[in-house]
This record gives C-alpha cells, structure tokens and sequence, in this order.
C-alpha cells in the first residue's frame, strides 16, 4: 500500500510531497551562527523607524582660536554636524502554507513556533550578510606588512585608531571591533593559545578581547 502524502509539505527537489509515515515525528533544528551585525550597529539615531528613515548625527569637533577672536560679525561659530540618513525602504518577507492536516499528522509539536523561530534567525542571516557587504565596498584597505595573523590585526587596529578628520581625532579602542573570517579568526586564536594569560570569551560571535579591542567572528563576510 502506498504512504499517505502530505498535502502541502514538500521533499527538498521542491516538488515531491513528503510521505507522512516516512516522518518520525522530530525534527532536527537548522543551525547557524548567531548575528554579528546587532551587536555593531548603533542605536543613537533620530526619528522613528516605523516613519521609513532615520537619521545619524556628528557634531564638528570643536577648535579653539586666539581669545577676543572666536567672536565675528557679534556671532560665533555655527556649529556644524553631518546628518546621514537611512532610508528603510528593504521590504521582506518569508511566507509559509501549512495544511492543518499536515500539521497534525507531521508529529512534530509546536511546528509553527519551530518556523517562526526559524524565520527570525533567516533575516538576522540576510542583515548579517548585507551588514558586511555593504562595509566591505564602502570601507578603506589596511595594507599589511605584518607576518603573523596577530600582527596584521594589530595593524588594522591601529589604522582605525589614527583616523583624523573634522569629526574625528582619533578612535577609542572601546569604539573599535574587528570582525574576522572563520578561517582568520581560527588562525588568530592558535597564536592567542601560544601566549599566557589571554582572555577566552566566547559569546554571540565574540571570539576575544584583544588590547581592549573586542575581536568577532562571522561566517558572512564577503568572499576573499
């Protein structure tokens, strides 16, 4: 006797409808690595998302000029500021249909909450790839002379911390993150194990601290 099929769950071609008695009653949770990119954005915009736009604000840094001088025309210096803009305008959406048949006889309780969880973790992925993406092709080249891997993240750090500009004067190590490949990140962490007395903190893409500089791990970077 044939096996019963479900009505609308399918096989992994996408077109073959899965048995219900070839179902035993589990199902293994997809994995993946937790989201980077929550833990590095920041959170001090203006205006309301759910208006479709924020904005991001920098204040000039200040300077000082000979006393009785600061003062032009009886008015000081406009204080200036670079407000940068994001639009909301990325719309996604995962949907999913599932037969009430085929959630009883699938065996597996809480199959909706299993896939809503799911679809979370499935746009954290989809940020966390467009997050580096996006820094990757906007960001600046730290050329290495290094040999070691430590050495190397040592140099792309400092070249953050020696950032000048109207806005900047210099980066605090505790504004600074690093965000390695799996396989930098591995290289880095069996030179750190040769050294005495290194921080081990693992957490959330966490892979250590390095000089106060918090160092992560991703499996979403851009290739190469």
């Amino acid at each position: 006797m044939a096996r019963t099929s479900a009505l609308n769950i399918k096989l992994e071609n996408g077109s073959t409808a899965a048995d219900l008695q070839e179902i035993y009653g589990s199902v293994i949770e997809n994995v993946q690595a937790n989201t980077v990119s929550m833990a590095l954005k920041s959170q001090q915009f203006s205006g309301n998302p759910r208006a479709g736009s924020v904005e991001y604000k920098r204040f000039e840094n200040a300077v000082s000029v000979a006393y009785g001088t600061a003062r032009t025309a009886g008015a000081g210096v406009a204080l200036q500021t670079k407000p940068v803009v994001v639009n909301i305008d990325t719309h996604r959406e995962i949907v999913e249909e599932f037969k009430a048949f085929d959630v009883a006889t699938y065996g597996v309780p809480g199959l909706l909450a299993k896939r809503a969880a799911n679809h979370a973790k499935g746009m954290m992925r989809e940020l966390d790839t467009a997050f580096f993406a996006t820094a990757y092709a906007t960001g600046t080249a730290v050329s290495h002379s290094a040999s070691t891997t430590l050495g190397k993240v040592e140099e792309m750090i400092l070249a953050v911390k020696k950032v000048k500009n109207s806005f900047v004067d210099g980066v605090e190590k505790e504004d600074i993150a690093v965000v390695l490949s799996n396989d930098w990140a591995s290289a880095l962490r069996i030179e750190l194990d040769s050294l005495p007395s290194i921080d081990n903190n693992v957490g959330n893409g966490l892979l250590t601290s390095l000089h106060g500089v918090d160092i992560y791990e991703s499996s979403r970077l851009p290739a190469g």
